[in-house]
């Protein structure tokens, strides 16, 4: 009903409008009032929503800095303990190399001992048996 008087009633100068004619425009305007409050207050709830999602949003990014920072000083101590297992890794190797070469060495020596005891066990033998 309200949608067959309203253009009647809008078209009429107000100061010219019948009784009837401007209850029609008071309730279109009632009628835009609260549609303008609901669309109003979606829009301010949905404002908000926004804002919480930002505010969310700059934690998580201060989250990632902070993320980048622990990777980056995690790497820096992963580096420095590369190096320092670098360098133990050549050390164990040389005093490794060390150790075969003392074997060995003690080997030619064990040997060069038992070809010695040899050589003396036959002269006590030759000496005794003279």
């Amino acid at each position: 009903m309200l949608l067959a008087v309203l253009p009647h009633s809008l078209c009429v100068p107000s100061d010219e409008r019948q009784e009837f004619q401007e209850a029609s425009v008071q309730m279109m305007n009632q009628l835009m009032s609260q549609i303008s409050a609901t669309m109003q207050a979606s829009l301010d709830a949905e404002n908000e929503k926004v804002a919480g999602a930002e505010a969310k949003k700059a934690e998580l990014e201060e989250n990632i800095l902070a993320a980048e920072t622990a990777l980056s000083e995690a790497q820096a101590v992963t580096s420095a303990h590369q190096t320092e297992l670098s360098v133990a890794c050549a050390a164990t190797q040389s005093v490794l190399a060390e150790v075969a070469r003392a074997r060995e060495m003690h080997k030619a020596s064990d040997e060069a001992q038992a070809l010695a005891q040899t050589d003396k066990d036959a002269l006590e033998a030759a000496v005794v048996g003279d």
